[in-house]
């Protein structure tokens, strides 16, 4: 935010903010003014405050991908801000990998990554370790649990 004085008697003032498409807002801010003719003073910084980013990373708990455009793939709940990557890996009822990804953008439809097979409807659990831009820098979130994948799901209006 920008905004020239040409008196001090001056009451009125524009609000000028340029958008940057940042990585992160984490970091800690603080204001100074500064007057331009003919010194170039620099008031005393304000206090200094403190954000971090808010990552959130959620799953979904059921998917159907029966191809109704609605629920038709385990992805990330949008939003995903601030997530740098994942390591993700679901596993069938007997332990054995079935899907893996490390992009936050990843997208499962119910398909056995190797084999590309469907997979039945049943609970898959899942293991997954978040990387998230903080402000301390990149912190892992663990999260692991299940997702139920319907294929017979029939939308009875």
């Amino acid at each position: 935010m920008i905004h020239t004085f040409t008196s001090i008697f001056d009451t009125s003032y524009q609000h000028y903010y340029t958008y940057q498409d940042q990585v992160s807002v984490a970091g800690c801010y603080y204001i100074t003014s500064l007057d331009s003719v003919p010194y170039s003073n620099e008031s005393v910084p304000s206090d200094t405050i403190c954000f971090d980013n808010c990552p959130l990373f959620e799953l979904p708990n059921i998917f159907t991908p029966n191809g109704d455009g609605n629920n038709d793939a385990f992805q990330a709940l949008l939003p995903i801000r601030y997530v740098s990557g994942i390591d993700l890996n679901l596993f069938n009822r007997w332990g054995d990998p079935i899907f893996k990804a490390t992009s936050p953008l990843f997208t499962w439809e119910g398909i056995h990554q190797e084999s590309q097979l469907p997979l039945p409807s049943g609970i898959y659990y899942y293991t997954c370790i978040v990387e998230t831009l903080r402000l301390q820098g990149i912190v892992n979130q663990k999260l692991n649990g299940f997702t139920h994948l319907i294929r017979d799901f029939n939308n009875q209006d």
